[in-house]
């Protein structure tokens, strides 16, 4: 990671009796983006509003380069804020939205004219300068509110659920804009979503918010591919459960030894666990043996979905290259197996637990 240049120090948050905000600690690098991804009501906009000034924590603080800015209002905390909400002001056109900053701080009208000409042509609206927010997209409306953010140079960029409203095709277009302008700017940014796929993709490093607490951070690799929890395996990225049996501190699944990642999970020899493992890290091979039955397919693009329904797991899902998946028809009997040689493992719920007891009558019928 890049020297920190943002730091939240043991930030503690309550309403009253509830405590939103436990002990929390997050550093920003030197342009660096971080996301903050988590579901609705976990304390991830709370956070940034006390980054912001928005809200004041009850323990804890703020540093910006080693200085502390706690108590400090929001407009003396040199931040720009884009909210869900465009905020533009309706009765100004675009270039006098962007430059609305800068005339707060006593700008002249040529400069901070000429600074936000700049940056609407920086998000591709220089043609759009003199239209008024009615008159313009949401996409565009979202780039203005963008750009205004920017006038004022500030030194971090917060980003409150930026792209929320808008329909799939222009939130795609803008996340990549939003990127790369961050990039060419080398300005610190905080995004907060609940979105995966965005955290994903924009940002340098993630972290996953659960009841008020970080519980992981770490590259968007780091949390795909290893994740430390089943709240963390269960919320980036899509994972079958599939049931196997604890012996001496791993879990034998699909035929296969797969040790444990997350030690806190207590289980005695022979008790039934689950193993948390994505759909790409599943193998199938035809087999009119097999213990797994394909359901259906269902095509994503550059890869297919296969559907497996088999003994005590539910419904299992396969990514596998469209070639593959071609010569797996459905109905067809298959041999599933596991290619992870460790995996994040969860208690087996009251349902999977029958599943389970179900499939190994089955199995011991037919033995």
């Amino acid at each position: 990671m890049t020297p920190s240049h943002v730091e939240l120090r043991n930030i503690t948050k309550r309403y009253g009796s509830k405590t939103v905000l436990d002990n929390l600690n997050l550093e920003i690098g030197k342009a660096e983006l971080v996301a903050l991804l988590g579901p609705s009501g976990c304390g991830k906009s709370t956070t940034l509003k006390i980054l912001a000034g928005l809200e004041q924590a009850n323990e804890g603080s703020v540093c910006i380069d080693g200085d502390e800015i706690s108590y400090l209002p929001t407009r003396r905390r040199n931040m720009g804020i884009v909210f869900q909400a465009y905020s533009l002001f309706p009765h100004l056109n675009a270039i006098d939205n962007v430059a609305y900053g800068l005339k707060i701080r006593g700008h002249s009208k040529s400069n901070r004219r000429n600074r936000a000409g700049e940056l609407l042509e920086l998000v591709g609206l220089s043609e759009h300068a003199m239209k008024f927010p009615g008159q313009m997209s949401g996409g565009q409306q979202q780039r203005v509110a963008l750009a205004r953010a920017l006038a004022i140079e500030p030194q971090l960029l917060l980003l409150d659920e930026p792209l929320s409203a808008l329909d799939a095709k222009v939130r795609t277009q803008l996340r990549d804009e939003i990127r790369r302008i961050q990039l060419s700017e080398g300005i610190s940014t905080l995004l907060v979503t609940h979105d995966q796929e965005e955290a994903l993709v924009m940002a340098d490093r993630i972290g996953v918010m659960n009841n008020g607490v970080i519980e992981q951070i770490g590259t968007p690799s780091q949390l795909y591919h290893h994740p430390r929890s089943p709240f963390i395996s269960q919320f980036v990225g899509v994972v079958n459960r599939i049931c196997g049996e604890y012996n001496a501190g791993a879990v034998d699944v699909l035929d296969t030894r797969v040790d444990v990642v997350n030690s806190e999970v207590e289980a005695s020899d022979g008790d039934p666990l689950v193993c948390l493992i994505r759909p790409e890290d599943l193998r199938v091979t035809p087999d009119s043996n097999g213990s797994y039955r394909v359901l259906n397919k269902q095509l994503r693009g550059i890869f297919t979905s296969v559907m497996l329904a088999g003994l005590g797991n539910g419904v299992i899902r396969v990514d596998m290259p469209d070639r593959e998946a071609n010569e797996l028809p459905s109905g067809s009997q298959v041999r599933l197996e596991t290619m992870r040689h460790d995996a994040v493992v969860d208690l087996p719920t009251d349902s999977e637990l029958a599943e389970s007891a179900k499939a190994n009558r089955k199995r011991n019928a037919n033995a």
